[in-house]
């Protein structure tokens, strides 16, 4: 309802006028503190789609996403970082942020007609070269509940895709096979998930807590994603991984 306030003003309509018209540059000026989030938020709830919110670097795109999960689905509002842990120079990856750059990859090309899905990051994090739409999409493994999985050809997948064999998962690309269940941790996910077989039937999806082993959930489906950031899978941007259907927002410091 607080969005409500933005929608009913002059300058918001100008500006919905505005965002119709594909390839528009428009500045929006005299907007102070979180103004900016306010009027985004608002636009973002009325005109659906993808909206990629460029901030000056990664603390002021995260104070950005905060400010968006106040006023829109928190769920819808992911943050896109940088692989590394400090930079791209000293070549040192950090597997969080593997993670939530794939988690934001699979959610953007999951986007359905009507959705929205606001997208945080900054120009270190763009400025790397991705993996192309489709390779993601091919390298991606689709399980649904009452599919016949052959275990041993799931395993051979995993380990194509650069998963390792470990006792039990801890972090993104391991998976574990204990008689019928099978656990792996994709990169496209904070917790792992479980499959439970009945011979050759998925009988089960769950995710499930590291610390406890106690499932969280239940699925349907599952998309089971390898570590997209490897030097042979990356050689697309990010510009063109998004599509030319995609709203810009920039923070511009004065």
């Amino acid at each position: 309802k607080i969005l409500q306030t933005a929608v009913q003003t002059k300058p918001f309509a100008q500006l919905q006028r505005e965002l119709k018209q594909k390839g528009n540059t428009v500045y929006l000026n005299e907007l102070v503190g979180g103004a900016l989030s306010f009027y985004l938020a608002a636009a973002v709830a009325k005109t659906a789609g993808l909206h990629i919110v460029v901030a000056e670097d990664r603390d002021a795109a995260a104070y950005a996403m905060n400010d968006l999960y106040a006023l829109l689905d928190e769920k819808r509002v992911l943050f896109f970082p940088s692989a590394y842990k400090r930079s791209v120079l000293y070549g040192r990856e950090d597997a969080e942020s593997i993670v939530m750059r794939t988690n934001t990859m699979n959610a953007i090309k999951s986007l359905t007609a009507g959705d929205y899905l606001v997208v945080c990051t900054y120009p270190d994090a763009i400025a790397e070269k991705i993996v192309a739409s489709q390779t993601l999409e091919e390298q991606k493994i689709r399980i649904s509940r009452g599919d016949r999985v052959d275990i041993a050809d799931l395993v051979e997948e995993l380990e194509s895709q650069g998963f390792v064999r470990v006792d039990f998962v801890y972090e993104p690309g391991q998976y574990s096979v204990r008689g019928g269940i099978v656990d792996i941790f994709s990169y496209s996910e904070s917790r792992p998930y479980r499959l439970d077989f009945f011979d050759d039937e998925v009988e089960s999806l769950r995710r499930f807590e590291i610390a406890n082993q106690l499932s969280s959930d239940r699925l349907e489906s599952i998309d089971i994603i390898g570590n997209i950031n490897r030097a042979e899978s990356r050689n697309s941007s990010f510009a063109s991984f998004v599509g030319e259907g995609a709203n810009y927002w920039f923070y511009v410091a004065d």
